[in-house]
């Protein structure tokens, strides 16, 4: 691939906010339940980081604010993932997750008849190897990304998108997009292993040919 001269290479990802930690989440609040009848699962759509599953059933169910030892039960969650069951108060049973959800999943969730399916978000990269708005680069052909989580890489590709657009980069400029890229795992840091607990994704953007930003 001919050189890119006076361009400037976009990565364009579809992603969501960086996730939030285990003791950020808040119970269920009693005075902030949801509107209509019958048993609401929540959220809607989406799963991200430590994120609670909260169940409300129509009528008193569970004994109040404490653990629920048979929550398993009234609160299936397919895959199984680790967490703790815990009753907001008698109407509310909420599932908090022990590990953040898997970017890119999806989960099933039953409680008294109703099912509801939802997607896992991923985070935006933590670093970006060039970084963002670098200037003076060299020819390069080859990205690396850097995640909080490992991601499945065909997963991943799907969210990709790679564009060129002529200096100065406007919304407004130009654009080519690239489709000659491979992308590749790269699994070790600074030499260690990580464990899945710890592990952070990280991927490089292999081009077809050399792109001079300037």
């Amino acid at each position: 691939m001919k050189p890119l001269v006076n361009s400037v290479l976009c990565l364009l990802l579809l992603l969501a906010a960086a996730p939030a930690r285990a003791q950020e989440y808040r119970p269920a609040d009693e005075s902030q339940r949801p509107e209509g009848g019958g048993v609401r699962i929540l959220p809607d759509q989406f799963l991200r980081g430590f994120d609670p599953v909260t169940v409300y059933f129509p009528d008193n169910v569970g004994p109040g604010k404490q653990s629920a030892d048979d929550g398993a039960k009234l609160l299936k969650v397919v895959p199984a993932w680790p967490g703790q069951w815990f009753w907001a108060d008698r109407k509310t049973l909420q599932f908090r997750p022990a590990e953040p959800w898997p970017a890119l999943a999806r989960f099933s969730f039953e409680a008294s008849g109703a099912r509801k399916v939802l997607t896992t978000m991923m985070s935006a990269p933590s670093a970006l190897s060039p970084q963002s708005d670098s200037t003076d680069l060299r020819p390069f052909r080859t990205f690396t990304l850097t995640f909080p989580q490992a991601l499945p890489l065909d997963s991943l590709k799907k969210m990709l998108r790679l564009e060129v657009r002529d200096l100065p980069g406007l919304a407004d400029s130009p654009t080519r997009v690239l489709k000659d890229w491979t992308l590749s795992q790269l699994p070790r840091v600074s030499g260690v292993v990580l464990t899945q607990s710890e592990s952070r994704g990280i991927a490089a953007l292999d081009l077809d040919g050399p792109v001079d930003r300037v």
